[in-house]
């Protein structure tokens, strides 16, 4: 459904869904010990301006799988040398129903490749269709200058360039309240989509985690890595926030 001059979908849990945070090691050698270590930024006075948050502005982002969420980390990163690197990674699903606004470059919807989309896809390029030429034209105008500003690709210390996506969506955040978070099309894998959820709907368990990994890789640029080794997590405890790593 179109709310707000943007679409809107219904994402419900499914024990095949899930979605994947990559999070890069200042010290190759060190784990991440707690579960805040591996979800959204909590010290505000770090966070820079984002795709979706002002500066300042917690945001959970994840991407649709271990893929697209490591592209993202490493376009933002933009480290083109050879080196060892390694990442915390975290899986986690949906736990409750949320609202999410869908922002898909209706150019590009056709490269998207996910099952649980399909019809929502359908929908949206169904509508785009119907739209055009009509008095409300300029609906899906405004939407599709928003989406084709979601797949730029940004880079670290360009996040000046967050300023038009990040204040459209929080002005659409504040319209429809009701929504957790966003949806968009993967800038490096546009056949996948990565998410951003609001703080709160993480804390109240509406998307929780099932397995924490470190991975480490050789990084030859900036999208390619030979994977050196890949280790679980023993257990966590979400009560304690805290993850534990067998003894090495």
């Amino acid at each position: 459904m179109i709310k707000g001059g943007v679409f809107c979908l219904s994402s419900h849990p499914h024990p095949d869904l899930y979605f994947v945070r990559a999070r890069i090691h200042d010290k190759r050698e060190d784990y991440f010990e707690t579960i805040d270590d591996f979800s959204y930024n909590k010290n505000i006075k770090h966070i820079k301006r984002g795709r979706i948050n002002f500066p300042g502005q917690p945001m959970f982002y994840a991407g649709r799988n271990r893929i697209t969420a490591l592209a993202e980390v490493n376009i933002i990163q933009n480290r083109k040398e050879e080196e060892i690197v390694a990442y915390g990674i975290s899986r986690w699903i949906i736990k409750k129903p949320m609202k999410l606004i869908a922002i898909i470059n209706p150019d590009t919807i056709d490269q998207l490749k996910c099952s649980e989309l399909s019809e929502f896809l359908d929908y949206v390029k169904t509508t785009y269709s119907k739209l055009q030429g009509t008095p409300n034209e300029g609906i899906i105008r405004i939407y599709k200058f928003l989406a084709e500003k979601f797949t730029e690709r940004i880079i670290e210390g360009e996040e000046h360039k967050y300023l038009i996506t990040s204040t459209l969506i929080n002005q659409i955040f504040k319209k429809l309240s009701n929504v957790a978070g966003v949806l968009y099309q993967s800038v490096k894998r546009p056949s996948l989509y990565n998410i951003a959820i609001k703080p709160d709907y993480v804390d109240q368990g509406f998307i929780a985690p099932t397995h924490f990994f470190k991975q480490t890789f050789v990084r030859k640029n900036i999208i390619d890595l030979d994977e050196i080794c890949l280790e679980e997590a023993n257990s966590f405890d979400i009560g304690r926030n805290t993850v534990r790593w067998d003894e090495l």
